[in-house]
């Protein structure tokens, strides 16, 4: 069909396009796009899929664009800031113990900058790019890509750590904060549609996509950075998560949740009867939690059931490259 080179073609300006010719560009663009998501950290299937992100916008100047090439057009260009964090982030034999490194730190800096500026201007426009629907939507469907890429391009920095570390350098855990509130938002959205929520049952979105990625990574970020999240606020959208799997009777779901809330829980209350005790009582416990974080390393969120198929996100937070 030669999808690759109609696409490629975008560029020329002294092309003659018709109709045919720019939905076969839209059709190959659209694949870039899946692509560039469903791969975000593996390898991509289409060869040289990068080269396609900056065509996007030549579709908005043909004589037969429609509404759906401005959320190609977008699509394109945030998932590009995800390839650009995923080809420059510097992972080091030490990165697990070391503090951020200067090119990791704008790194993260820029890209943040990035995608702040990127949704400000897709979703905050007179005519946003998120109602450019046939029909309209009961929520800010740019808010999905903005936060599934600033929880995968943040959470870089939980690479390699595991739980009972006694102590996280901060700018690791200012990165953290940002990829938790991003994971926390991404759940947001479901939970605030009720179109959403009455296909849940229907859809791979709950376990394939965006909100399964949201509901690994929350509770990794707890199991390996307990002491440095909001596990109450984390604990309080879980549980509205929970219940949203049981309304739409995902019962083996809304169940591992359960159980996974319930461990999060108990350890939430463990820590909180430490922080009530006694400085002196305080002090020996922190002693003993950094000598032998047992009761912290003990606590292991069951995630299976909630990973991607293949090699997901979840594979840049866990333990690799140990």
């Amino acid at each position: 069909m030669r999808l690759p080179e109609i696409a490629l073609g975008l560029q020329n300006e002294d092309s003659n396009w018709d109709e045919v010719s720019v939905d076969q560009a839209r059709t190959w663009l659209t694949f870039c796009c899946m692509d560039l998501g469903r791969h975000i950290n593996q390898n991509y299937f289409i060869s040289e899929v990068t080269r396609y992100t900056e065509l996007g916008k030549h579709l908005l100047y043909t004589p037969f664009c429609r509404n759906v090439d401005f959320r190609i057009d977008a699509y394109l260009e945030v998932l590009s800031i995800a390839n650009n964090a995923r080809k420059t982030f510097q992972f080091s034999n030490n990165f697990k113990s070391e503090p951020i490194s200067v090119e990791n730190l704008e790194l993260l800096q820029e890209s943040n900058h990035k995608l702040d500026s990127w949704y400000h201007r897709h979703s905050t426009a007179v005519d946003p790019v998120y109602q450019s629907y046939s029909k309209p939507q009961d929520r800010d469907r740019m808010k999905i890509p903005y936060n599934l890429i600033r929880m995968y391009t943040n959470g870089y920095v939980l690479h390699g750590l595991k739980p009972g570390v006694s102590a996280i350098h901060p700018l690791r855990v200012h990165f953290v904060g940002i990829a938790v509130d991003a994971g926390i938002k991404l759940l947001d959205c479901a939970l605030q549609s009720m179109n959403y929520q009455s296909t849940l049952k229907y859809s791979i979105d709950y376990s394939d996509s965006s909100l399964g990625s949201a509901i690994n990574y929350l509770l990794h970020a707890c199991n390996v950075a307990f002491h440095y999240v909001n596990t109450n606020e984390i604990i309080q959208v879980l549980e509205r998560a929970q219940k949203m799997f049981q309304n739409a009777n995902l019962n083996s779901k809304a169940q591992e949740l359960s159980n996974a809330l319930g461990q999060l829980v108990q350890a939430n209350a463990v820590s909180s009867e430490m922080n009530t005790s006694s400085h002196q009582d305080q002090a020996m416990n922190d002693h003993q939690m950094s000598d032998n974080p047992d009761w912290l390393s003990n606590f292991r969120l069951p995630l299976s059931d909630f990973s991607l198929d293949e090699v997901s996100l979840e594979n840049i937070f866990l333990y690799s490259g140990e």
